[in-house]
């Protein structure tokens, strides 16, 4: 190994320096989901922007400071008040619906609790701790095509919200005088 260069995680795995032994495409699995949920947030972030019409910069201010929940909140309400009865209000309120309902909690035990593969080796086990008032840990256990059609859903719903942007951007040059 070039003494030169930095250490990636795929290094570090082939060196064998990882206890918990992960597949290449467990991990290649794994990140793959987190860079599409961080897509998805940054899409969320602009339709936010978009709506509120602030710049990248004045609507980064804002929602650098909230959670994905908050800025799902925020997306709705917008979608509400400012597109009332188009259809791309329905759109919107749905897809941030899904979001909430079907990746936010899968997405928050993936990004924020250790994994291990599990015995078998056709999944992950995630160790879920929590210390508020009193200490717990849970583990939960997903199989690699539980986290392939995560990742797949992650997709689609990040690509719905891109389709929405873009015909959001076509709803304001119409309604432009």
């Amino acid at each position: 190994m070039d003494d030169d260069k930095p250490l990636t995680l795929l290094d570090l795995f082939e060196a064998n320096y990882t206890s918990n032994k992960l597949s290449k495409d467990q991990l290649l699995l794994l990140g793959t989901i987190m860079a599409e949920c961080g897509y998805l947030e940054a899409i969320i972030q602009m339709l936010i922007w978009e709506l509120s019409g602030l710049t990248s910069g004045a609507g980064a201010s804002i929602t650098a400071h909230m959670s994905m929940n908050d800025k799902l909140n925020a997306l709705t309400s917008l979608s509400g008040h400012i597109l009332e009865e188009h259809e791309l209000n329905e759109t919107i309120q749905d897809l941030c619906k899904q979001t909430r309902r079907d990746i936010l909690p899968k997405r928050n035990d993936l990004a924020h609790i250790p994994w291990s593969p599990t015995e078998d080796g056709k999944g992950i086990e995630a160790q879920k701790i929590k210390a508020r008032g009193k200490l717990q840990v849970d583990f939960k256990t997903f199989s690699n095509e539980e986290l392939d059609n995560f990742r797949r859903l992650v997709t689609l719903i990040g690509q719905g919200f891109f389709v929405v942007s873009s015909q959001l951007e076509k709803y304001f040059q119409q309604a432009a005088p």
